[in-house]
């Protein structure tokens, strides 16, 4: 198993995945966006960046580029991040329990925790 060494100066360093899959979905970029910085700000954390998928559904990974890359960034010896804040566990994706479990064992292994916003859970 790989473990990124996580320091001090990395602990409270996060980004933030959002996710939208229609025009009519309740939560818009812009409110998860809002409530995300508003949650890092609370909870002390640097916030770096977004990583943003627009109009895609979360029923797959298939054309989630912006969730994907955040996986990739995740895991490389130089990640500067080691906290990734999503809206929901929906937002984080509609997918089976397998597949979603891969992924955040993935995370997991690389010392990158996930904190649910409106749900107030961490995995």
């Amino acid at each position: 198993m790989i473990r990124r060494n996580t320091d001090t100066r990395q602990n409270n360093r996060a980004v933030g995945y959002v996710r939208r899959s229609t025009d009519r979905q309740e939560q818009s970029i812009s409110d998860q966006k809002n409530a995300l910085e508003a949650y890092a700000v609370e909870h002390g954390l640097r916030f770096l960046r977004f990583y943003v998928d627009d109009a895609i559904s979360g029923t797959s990974t298939l054309g989630r580029r912006a969730f994907l890359q955040m996986i990739v960034d995740a895991e490389r010896p130089s990640c500067d991040f080691n906290k990734i804040i999503v809206y929901d566990v929906k937002r984080f994706g509609r997918l089976d329990n397998d597949e979603a479990g891969y992924y955040r064992h993935r995370l997991r292994s690389h010392g990158v925790k996930i904190d649910y916003v409106s749900e107030n859970f961490n995995a």
